[in-house]
């Protein structure tokens, strides 16, 4: 009984899976006409009034639940549910535990297109709500505030279903042990769903924690420690890129079939392999799938920047929502391939993208926010996913013109090739047009990690293209970021949120913005970026170690939530121990020798520390490869020194148009260890480039640098 009542739940959990992207409540929790509907209360309103939070349209609203005292876009939006929502706490297991009932958890994210959709079908049904009320404790997280709950109920789900997304739907014990996941679960499917599911629950309880106890100790066994398999040798690189390639699709750019993501990741280790280890396939693969996704309908040529993926494997329809995390990445992989390659279209996405993040996803206080909502409000007034970024024919002859239309049509349609005169002279026309309409909402929060990648993105743009204006922007989230979102211990927050710092941070944030500080520090040679950077990279090694190698994804002091995951996999963001163990081999060659060596050793260790998981999935732990290029390519220190920065202008230009990732750049920064010593010779700017123990020798001829930057393999 007990194997046959898991396998049907798991074949219900897959059957679910793969559809997307209380007995009796007490009179005080609903209206006696719909019993254990949430409205509101004398209790609730009191705590309404007290909040500044509690704001969020419960004038006039028939349902306020207490989600309307949180400061999350994501969980407000959920506020006037019928159904009586728990935010991720001690409360609402307390109550499960005390009402024997199983906990219906739903996870998302505010620019979701899918969470609305299930929102507004699902959540906003009165039936529906009844019978959650009634026989579940619900609980809503936001996974942009929590993405811890995140990585562990996902993990659930795809041991589960083989898959995952968001919205997710995980149902679990009154301890959190979950025994269903599945995704966006239509109207029509979720009361037969939850009804079968707590029958199950009441009539084989036994079976129902058993199943329950076998997920959570897959999960287990996967933040269990790492096997080591030694740190790999620079020629498993090459292998790594080979096989990399087997999912290369040659026809369309990009990596496997439909839907097709961008993997920053990957592009990265392209690049790097291109640059340190003459990889003509890499470059050719990582060029291909740049100039798709630039030609591609996840590409908005008229405002900017990257929707989130493309549902189809040629690129061409896009899913509308606009991340920070993607365009910052994309924006720094276009640097880079413009460094590497000179095509002047590469730096054109790479300003057009910039712009867009400062323009619609800046923060006057300084930093960036999440996201762009993929829906807006349509033609009739009911939010669409992408009203904001569709055209119809008819409206594109009103904008531009009988003439041109043809030809805009089938640029905006499939990318076909069109006469550049024509878009230069439309794209004009349709901004104007566009911002006529109703636009997407934003998702507010700043969220740290991401504002990491930014600052990266800025400050390696601004270097690159001599932008000093890139460089201030990222110098104004820095300062925002250190400034208000740390606290007294030195560690970070996971969010500014609502006008204040909310919850901890992880692994993530704290490396991607040790990286963010880094390159700041190469753009501008301001010694108190590097400094930051160390704080952190101390905090990170006391707060978040793995005595088996490499960091946990949560802090040491943070409650654990099944287990303390760990894992060096990418999502759509590189893997937060890869990017730690890049961060500490960047310090380790801009910091004194003695400290040097302990960092590449940490370094390594976590590199190791997952070859295991290299080596049997090189795509998916693409930004570890990376980690690896950067440990076994031979260190390259560059440092510029001059008695007039003017005068270094024609050997700043030479470092800012190469593609460097194995260097450590001391530009007009005096105070970094290897630039002691070195001078201006005879009055001039002069370059020092030096390889491990070996110096070139100094130049101020910016031919000569040229020669002495090439790769040397």
């Amino acid at each position: 009984m007990a194997s046959a009542l898991r396998r049907f739940l798991f074949a219900i959990a897959i059957a679910f899976g793969a559809a997307a992207c209380q007995h009796g409540a007490s009179s005080s929790d609903g209206d006696p006409a719909l019993p254990g509907i949430a409205k509101i209360d004398p209790e609730l309103t009191a705590k309404l009034a007290a909040s500044a939070k509690g704001t969020n349209g419960a004038k006039g609203a028939k349902y306020t639940n207490r989600l309307a005292l949180e400061a999350s876009p994501y969980l407000r939006e959920h506020a006037h549910n019928p159904v009586n929502w728990y935010a991720w706490g001690d409360e609402a297991f307390a109550r499960a535990r005390r009402e024997h009932k199983p906990i219906f958890l739903s996870i998302g994210y505010a620019t979701c297109h899918w969470c609305h959709v299930m929102a507004t079908t699902v959540f906003e049904d009165e039936e529906v709500a009844t019978y959650l009320n009634q026989h579940f404790i619900a609980i809503k997280v936001d996974r942009e505030e929590r993405p811890d709950v995140d990585d562990v109920y996902m993990r659930a789900v795809q041991a589960m279903t083989g898959s995952g997304g968001w919205p997710m739907t995980v149902i679990a014990t009154p301890d959190g042990e979950p025994f269903f996941g599945g995704t966006y679960i239509p109207r029509e499917r979720i009361l037969p769903l939850l009804r079968e599911l707590r029958e199950a629950y009441d009539a084989h309880p036994d079976e129902v924690a058993a199943q329950a106890r076998e997920v959570s100790a897959r999960i287990a066994a996967q933040a269990s420690a790492p096997t080591a398999a030694g740190l790999p040798d620079a020629d498993a690189i090459d292998g790594a890129v080979r096989a990399i390639g087997a999912s290369f699709d040659a026809a369309h750019g990009g990596f496997g079939g439909a839907t097709k993501f961008p993997e920053a990741p990957v592009l990265d280790l392209l690049l790097r392999a291109a640059r340190a280890r003459g990889d003509a396939s890499a470059l050719a693969m990582a060029v291909a799938t740049l100039d798709a996704i630039a030609a591609g309908g996840i590409h908005d040529p008229i405002g900017g920047g990257f929707h989130r993926y493309a549902t189809d494997v040629a690129w061409r329809v896009p899913h509308f929502e606009k991340m920070l995390y993607d365009n910052a990445l994309l924006s720094s992989a276009y640097v880079s391939a413009w460094q590497l390659t000179g095509r002047g279209a590469y730096r054109d996405v790479a300003i057009e993208t910039l712009d867009f993040i400062d323009a619609e996803l800046g923060d006057p206080r300084g930093g960036f926010h999440a996201a762009l909502d993929a829906d807006s409000p349509g033609a009739r007034g009911a939010p669409e996913e992408g009203a904001f970024y569709r055209w119809t024919y008819e409206q594109l002859v009103a904008v531009v013109g009988a003439a041109d239309a043809p030809q805009v049509a089938a640029y905006l349609g499939d990318r076909t090739p069109i006469d550049p005169a024509v878009f230069a002279r439309a794209r004009p026309l349709l901004r104007a047009a566009r911002a006529e309409r109703a636009r997407p909402p934003s998702d507010d929060e700043v969220v740290v990690g991401w504002n990491g990648l930014a600052i990266s993105a800025f400050a390696r743009a601004g270097l690159a293209f001599d932008r000093p204006d890139y460089v201030a922007r990222a110098r104004k989230a820095a300062e925002f970021v250190l400034g208000s979102m740390r606290d007294d211990d030195g560690r970070l927050a996971r969010a500014w949120v609502a006008g204040h710092a909310s919850g901890r941070g992880g692994l993530d944030d704290h490396a991607f913005v040790i990286a963010g500080l880094i390159d700041l520090f190469e753009a501008t040679g301001e010694t108190r970026w590097l400094v930051a950077a160390r704080e952190l990279a101390r905090t990170l090694d006391a707060d978040f170690s793995d005595p088996d190698g490499g960091w946990y994804a949560t802090a040491s002091d943070a409650r654990t939530i099944l287990a303390r995951t760990r894992s060096a996999a990418d999502g759509p963001t590189p893997s937060g121990v890869a990017v730690a163990a890049i961060d500490l081999l960047r310090l380790a060659e801009l910091g004194e020798d003695d400290d040097a060596a302990a960092l590449r050793a940490r370094a390594e260790r976590a590199i190791a520390a997952f070859a295991g998981a290299m080596s049997v999935s090189p795509r998916g732990n693409a930004a570890l490869w990376s980690a690896l290029s950067l440990d076994r390519a031979e260190p390259l220190e560059v440092a510029i020194v001059a008695s007039d920065p003017r005068d270094a202008a024609p050997l700043l230009d030479v470092v800012r148009r190469t593609y460097l990732p194995e260097a450590a750049l001391a530009l007009l920064a005096p105070d970094v260890p290897f630039v002691a010593g070195k001078v201006a010779r005879d009055g001039h700017a002069t370059a020092y480039v030096c390889h491990r123990t070996r110096c070139d020798n100094p130049t101020s001829d910016p031919h000569v640098l040229e020669v002495q930057l090439a790769p040397r393999r």
